[in-house]
């Protein structure tokens, strides 16, 4: 088994191109679902983790709705 690669909020929100603040907001309201690990205050992202999400938020140009 590998070891996690370990992202601290402002590190994982610097990957996803985001804010520390709306990685937060999508904690607190469980919007996306990204995975994270909280031990006490501390909160980590598992870098596979949002790598996945990523993939999962991708869209093809046939996936596309008419007229977006």
């Amino acid at each position: 088994m590998n070891t996690p690669v370990l992202l601290t909020p402002p590190e994982a929100a610097q990957f996803l191109r985001t804010t520390p603040k709306t990685l937060s907001v999508w904690r607190s309201t469980g919007r996306h679902g990204i995975p994270f690990v909280k031990a006490g205050r501390k909160i980590w992202y598992d870098r596979e983790a949002l790598v996945r999400f990523l993939a999962k938020q991708t869209v093809n140009g046939d996936d596309q709705e008419a007229g977006a």
